[in-house]
C-alpha cells in the first residue's frame, strides 16, 4: 500500500540539523550523530534517501536520482523526509528562502552598538526606523529601575509590543523578562522583586530622595562576550520560545555560567493585580479547614514533605528577584550529622542602622538535607512576609475611640512597671530594641491598628501594626513597642502556620519561666529513647567533647516542652536548643536539631548569655529524670484538630489566642502569626502574670521569684 499524502512539497531543499554528522553503516542503518545526540535509523528507503540531503537538491531532483535505481518516486521520498523532519533530524525545508527575524533595538544608553552587531552575526535583522513592524523590540538599558525603563515600556504596551529588557553592562549582564499581552508578570512585577534585592539603593533613593544607581563598568573583551549571550538568546525569544516570560536570566562571563531567576505575577500588584488584595485578606476571618498531615516527621504535623516543599518554593531564592537571597549549609554549624542550613532577605530600613540592617540571616535544621533546607527557606520567607510594605490591612485611630475591641502594647509585650520606671537607666546600657523599654503606652496616641482573629470564632480584636510588621513608618505606633516575631510561623496551609505558631508561644512560655526563675527541672533518660538518630547524634557530641543533656520544661499546658543543653566539658561552655510539639519524639527531636543550629564550637564563640552577668547556672544540671516513654497527645491526621486541641488547653488556663494572617499573596507560602496575651517571651519582659504564677502553681516552688532576683542574664538565641 502506498504511504499516505504527507511531507514536504517537491521544490523544498531538506537539510540536515546543524550539529548532526551522518555515517551509512549497512544496506540497511544509518547513524545520525552529534554532540548532545545519537541516532539510528533503520531501511532501506532511508539508507538510500540520506546521503542525498545535502542542503543543494530538492525532494524531487532526490526522487529522480533515485527513481531509476530503486523505483522510489517523490511520494516515497516525501514520506522519509517526514520521517526525518519529525524526529528533529531536519532543519525547515525552505530555511534559505525565510528571511530571518525582524527586531527593533532601543538604547536608553550609550554604547549599545555590540549588541547590534552580535543581533546581525546571529542572523537578526535589526529595523532601520523605531516604529517598523517587528516580531520583538530590545530594550538595552544600564539598570532594570531606570525610571526610563517604565515610561517606554508604559508606550509599547498601549502599542501592544512586545519586548525583552536587556542589560549588557555590569558584572553580570541579565537578558529577560519578556513583556508581552500574555497573562505573565507586568514590569511593575519586576520592578518589585528587583527593587526588593536592592535595600541600600531604595534607603538612598527614598528615605533621602537622592538619586543612588551603582556604576555598570564593563571592560571590552566581556562587552563583547555579553553581546553575543545577549544575541542568542533575542534570537530564540524572537523565533517564538517564551521562556523568557517569567524568567530573567544573568550571565557570568568569569565563568560563562548562566542562572535563572524567577519573575512571579504579583496578585497584588497594583497594575496587573489587586492592590488591595491583602488589606482584604486581613480584614477577613480565616476559616479554618480540615487538613490531612501527610508528614509527621521532625518538621511537624505539615501537608507535604519538605521535598516537594522545597521544589515548589526554590523559584523564590534569587540575589536579583527573589523574596529570599540565598539558601546554603551553614559555615561552621552544618556536618554530615548535624543538618543546618542559613538563608537570608533583605531588608530596607526606616532608619539608617547602626550596623548591616540591610541583610537579615535566617537559619533551619532538621534531620535531613531536605528538611534543614525547607526549614531555613520557609523562615527566611516568614520574616519577608513580616517586613511592611504599605498594602497591609489597617485601621488609624487612638485606642481611646476602639475601646476593648483594640489590646495594647503594654497588654503585649508583658513589661513590669518597674520595668517603665527604670527605662532610661536599662536603655542606656544597650542599642538593641529586643533589651530597651520603650514608651509607655498613650491611650490618645494615633496609631496604625490590624486585625486580630479569635481562634474560637469570637468577635475581631486589634493589635498595634508595629507589633505584627517590622520597618513599620514612624508615627504609626514604633515608639511604643517593636516587631514581635514571636508566634509567627510558615506552612503549606494556613493550618500548618497556625499550629507551628501556636506550638512556637507554648515552647518560649515555658522557657521564659524556667529561665527566668531558675528552675531545675528533670532530664530525660536518653539511653531508653530508641531513636537512631538520637543516639548517633549523642555520641556525635561526645567524639567531640560535648555531654548532651535534655531537660522537661514542660509546663500547666501540659505540651511537651523540651530544652537541650549542651555542655563542653573542657571549657564549661554552653549552647542550647528547645523544642515543643504535641508528640513528645518530634519535641524532642526539634529541640536536639535546634542545638544544632545554635551551637558554635569555636573556642572564643560567645555564649548563649552574658556570663557577666550569670558566671553559673546551675539549673542546667538536671534535678532527677523523667520516668516513662515521651507522651503523644494527637495522633497528628488532621491540622484543624491539633489547632483544637492547643486552643482547648490555652482556655482552661484562661488565656485567648488570635491569629493574624500575613501570607504574601505572591510568595505561595501561608504566614501566620499567633498572638495569645499573657503567654511569655523569652525576651525579658517581666510584668505580672505566668512568670510567677506557674511555678507555684506546679508545686515546683513554693515561692516564686520576685522580679528583682530573677535571672539577670537575658536570653537571645
Amino acid at each position: 500500500m502506498a504511504p499516505p499524502a504527507l511531507g514536504p512539497s517537491r521544490d523544498d531543499v531538506p537539510r540536515w540539523h546543524p550539529g548532526l554528522a551522518l555515517a551509512v553503516i549497512d544496506e540497511h542503518t544509518v547513524l545520525l550523530h552529534g554532540e548532545t545526540r545519537r541516532v539510528v535509523l533503520r531501511g532501506a528507503a532511508v539508507v538510500a534517501v540520506a546521503p542525498l540531503i545535502d542542503g543543494r537538491r530538492s525532494v524531487a531532483e532526490i526522487a529522480q536520482v533515485l527513481a531509476p535505481r530503486l523505483g522510489l518516486g517523490e511520494l516515497e521520498v516525501g514520506y522519509v523526509l517526514q520521517r526525518l523532519a519529525d524526529g528533529g533530524h531536519l532543519s525547515a525545508g525552505a530555511a534559505a528562502q525565510v528571511p530571518a527575524p525582524l527586531v527593533a533595538l532601543t538604547a536608553l544608553e550609550p554604547g549599545s552598538w555590540p549588541v547590534a552587531l552580535a543581533l546581525e552575526a546571529a542572523g537578526l535583522r535589526v529595523a532601520a526606523t523605531p516604529n517598523a513592524p517587528v516580531a520583538l523590540e530590545v530594550l538595552v538599558c544600564a539598570d532594570l529601575l531606570d525610571e526610563h525603563v517604565g515610561r517606554h515600556l508604559a508606550r509599547a504596551r498601549a502599542a501592544g509590543r512586545s519586548v525583552l529588557l536587556a542589560r549588557p553592562g555590569g558584572a553580570q549582564p541579565t537578558i529577560g523578562p519578556l513583556l508581552d499581552a500574555s497573562p505573565g508578570p507586568c514590569f511593575d512585577c519586576l520592578l518589585h522583586a528587583v527593587a526588593w534585592n536592592r535595600p541600600a539603593q531604595r534607603f538612598v533613593q527614598q528615605r533621602l530622595g537622592q538619586a543612588f544607581t551603582t556604576p555598570a563598568s564593563t571592560e571590552p573583551a566581556t562587552a563583547a562576550t555579553a553581546a553575543a549571550w545577549l544575541a542568542q538568546a533575542v534570537r530564540q525569544a524572537a523565533g517564538g520560545e517564551r521562556t523568557l516570560r517569567e524568567a530573567l536570566l544573568s550571565f557570568d562571563p568569569h565563568t560563562l555560567a548562566t542562572t535563572r531567576h524567577a519573575v512571579r505575577r504579583r496578585p497584588q500588584c497594583p497594575t496587573c493585580g489587586d492592590a488591595h488584595l491583602m488589606a482584604a485578606q486581613g480584614f477577613r476571618a480565616p476559616a479554618l479547614q480540615s487538613r490531612l498531615a501527610a508528614e509527621r516527621t521532625d518538621g511537624g504535623h505539615r501537608c507535604r514533605s519538605p521535598e516537594e516543599t522545597l521544589l515548589a518554593l526554590r523559584p523564590l531564592v534569587s540575589p536579583v528577584t527573589g523574596a529570599v537571597q540565598y539558601l546554603h549549609p551553614m559555615p561552621g554549624r552544618h556536618t554530615a550529622r548535624r543538618q543546618v542550613y542559613v538563608s537570608g532577605y533583605p531588608v530596607c530600613p526606616q532608619t539608617w542602622p547602626s550596623d548591616n540592617g540591610f541583610d537579615k540571616i535566617c537559619a533551619g535544621k532538621g534531620r535531613s538535607p531536605a528538611q534543614a533546607q525547607a526549614s531555613a527557606l520557609c523562615e527566611a520567607i516568614e520574616r519577608a512576609s513580616s517586613v511592611w510594605q504599605g498594602d497591609e490591612a489597617v485601621l488609624l485611630a487612638t485606642r481611646a475611640a476602639l475601646g476593648e475591641e483594640a489590646l495594647s502594647f503594654e497588654t503585649l509585650q508583658g513589661f513590669s512597671a518597674r520595668q517603665y520606671a527604670r527605662r532610661e537607666c536599662i536603655n542606656a546600657t544597650t542599642t538593641d530594641r529586643r533589651r530597651q523599654v520603650p514608651l509607655p503606652f498613650d491611650d490618645q496616641a494615633r496609631i496604625a491598628w490590624t486585625p486580630a482573629w479569635p481562634l474560637d470564632g469570637g468577635p475581631r480584636r486589634l493589635v498595634p501594626l508595629a507589633y505584627c510588621y517590622a520597618e513599620t513608618p514612624p508615627g504609626q505606633g514604633s515608639a511604643f513597642g517593636i516587631y514581635n516575631p514571636n508566634g509567627t510561623a510558615a506552612g503549606n496551609v494556613f493550618e500548618e502556620a497556625v499550629l507551628q505558631g501556636l506550638l512556637e508561644l507554648v515552647e518560649r512560655d515555658a522557657t521564659a519561666i524556667w529561665w527566668y526563675q531558675r528552675l531545675a527541672r528533670p532530664a530525660l533518660d536518653l539511653e531508653r529513647i530508641d531513636d537512631a538518630f538520637v543516639q548517633a547524634l549523642r555520641a556525635d557530641y561526645q567524639a567531640s567533647g560535648w555531654s548532651v543533656q535534655v531537660l522537661d520544661l514542660t509546663h500547666d499546658l501540659g505540651i511537651p516542652v523540651y530544652a537541650a543543653v549542651a555542655r563542653h566539658e573542657g571549657s564549661d561552655r554552653h549552647a542550647l536548643g528547645f523544642g515543643c510539639h504535641l508528640q513528645g519524639p518530634i519535641a524532642l527531636s526539634r529541640a536536639l536539631t535546634e542545638l544544632n543550629q545554635l551551637l558554635d564550637e569555636r573556642p572564643d564563640a560567645p555564649p548563649p548569655w552574658d556570663r557577666a552577668l550569670l558566671p553559673r547556672a546551675p539549673f542546667l544540671e538536671p534535678a532527677g529524670s523523667v520516668a516513662g516513654a515521651l507522651p503523644v497527645l494527637s495522633d497528628g491526621l488532621d491540622l484543624r484538630e491539633d489547632i483544637g486541641q492547643c486552643c482547648a488547653r490555652l482556655r482552661r488556663a484562661g488565656l485567648s489566642p488570635l491569629v493574624v494572617d500575613k501570607s504574601r499573596p505572591d510568595l505561595g507560602l501561608a504566614v501566620a502569626q499567633v498572638i495569645v496575651p499573657g503567654l511569655r517571651h523569652f525576651w525579658p519582659r517581666f510584668g505580672p502574670g505566668r512568670l510567677y504564677e506557674v511555678p507555684v502553681a506546679m508545686g515546683w516552688v513554693e515561692r516564686a521569684a520576685p522580679e528583682e532576683m530573677l535571672n539577670p542574664a537575658p536570653l537571645f538565641l
